[in-house]
């Protein structure tokens, strides 16, 4: 091959790689939460310091796309007891997320604030885009396993949806709650 071809052909095969990995670790994943053998290792962890290099990883696809990020952290000391791989994991879910469904030239805003919710102190993260948004109906199932919009499937449609499931489920482990707000589509 020419040496252009090569380098995209390289390319290519990596992100592929990679993508096939991430799929592999979700299936996996999945069959460990259904046969109940999800165990928490929590140590101090700083979410913003995960969130920020997650943030690095996807820098190509956000330039890419011309795609604007805003931080918006109320919260200046972010540190948690948390398991840092699953953390890591559904950190990586929301943003990914983010970036793959909001179009080019978009918006997307990473953020967190403090709530005092029954009797406890609890960090907030947020992770705010432009994408293509949610219909009542589809909010009601983003956390199913496999389930996946029309509109996702036409935007990536070698997608398992089973990040959004990892996600809560990883997130409920360690007391917390996940949810989805979207006005509609395109909101």
């Amino acid at each position: 091959l020419a040496p252009v071809k090569r380098k995209e052909f390289l390319n290519n095969a990596f992100h592929n790689s990679v993508f096939l990995v991430e799929q592999l670790d979700d299936v996996l994943t999945v069959l460990a939460i259904q046969d109940q053998e999800i165990s928490l290792a929590k140590e101090a962890c700083d979410v913003r310091a995960i969130a920020d290099e997650l943030l690095q990883t996807f820098t190509h696809e956000i330039e890419e796309k011309k795609l604007s990020l805003t931080f918006n952290f109320a919260v200046s000391d972010m540190h948690a007891a948390c398991d840092v791989p699953k953390l890591r994991k559904v950190l990586s879910v929301l943003l990914k997320n983010a970036v793959i469904y909001t179009p080019a030239g978009g918006h997307i805003e990473v953020g967190s604030r403090e709530e005092k919710m029954n009797g406890g102190d609890y960090l907030i993260f947020s992770v705010k885009d432009s994408g293509i948004g949610l219909t009542p109906e589809e909010q009601k199932k983003i956390f199913d396993r496999f389930y996946r919009s029309d509109r996702a499937r036409l935007i990536l449609p070698d997608g398992m949806g089973l990040g959004m499931f990892i996600a809560k489920t990883f997130i409920r482990a360690h007391g917390g709650s996940l949810w989805v707000e979207s006005a509609g589509v395109a909101k």
